[in-house]
C-alpha cells in the first residue's frame, strides 16, 4: 500500500472518523474536554476576558477547517464521503455493529480508492 493511501486510511478515515464517531456515540468528547481544562488554566493564569472568549470559540472551529482542507488534499470528494461514512460507522458501532462494521469497511474501501 503507498505511503500516501496508508496515511489518508489511518488518520482521516479511522482516526478522524470513526473514532470522532464512537467518542460521540459513547458521550464523550476528549478534545472538549483537554481545550475545557485548557482553558480554565488560561482563564486561571489571563483572568477570562473577551479576547480568551474568542480563542477557546476559534480553536475547535480553525481545527475543524484544517482537518476538512486536509481531507479535502488528500481524498477530494470521495475522501470526504469515505470520512463522513467512517464518522457515521462510529455512531452506530454500539447500536448497529455489523451496520457499523460494514460501514468501516465500504469507508477504509472508498478512502483507498480516494487517494488513486
Amino acid at each position: 500500500m503507498p505511503r500516501r493511501t496508508g496515511a489518508f486510511l489511518k488518520e482521516f478515515v479511522v482516526l478522524f472518523g470513526f473514532l470522532n464517531g464512537v467518542w460521540i456515540a459513547v458521550g464523550v468528547n476528549p478534545g472538549q474536554e483537554f481545550l475545557s481544562i485548557l482553558r480554565g488554566v488560561v482563564e486561571s493564569l489571563a483572568g477570562a476576558n473577551g479576547a480568551v472568549e474568542f480563542l477557546f470559540t476559534a480553536i475547535p472551529l480553525a481545527l475543524l477547517v484544517a482537518a476538512l482542507a486536509a481531507i479535502w488534499r488528500r481524498g477530494g470528494w470521495l475522501g470526504l464521503v469515505a470520512v463522513a461514512l467512517g464518522f457515521v460507522s462510529g455512531l452506530y458501532v454500539v447500536a448497529e455493529p455489523r451496520f457499523s462494521f460494514g460501514a468501516l469497511l465500504v469507508a477504509l474501501a472508498l478512502g483507498w480508492f480516494a487517494t488513486r
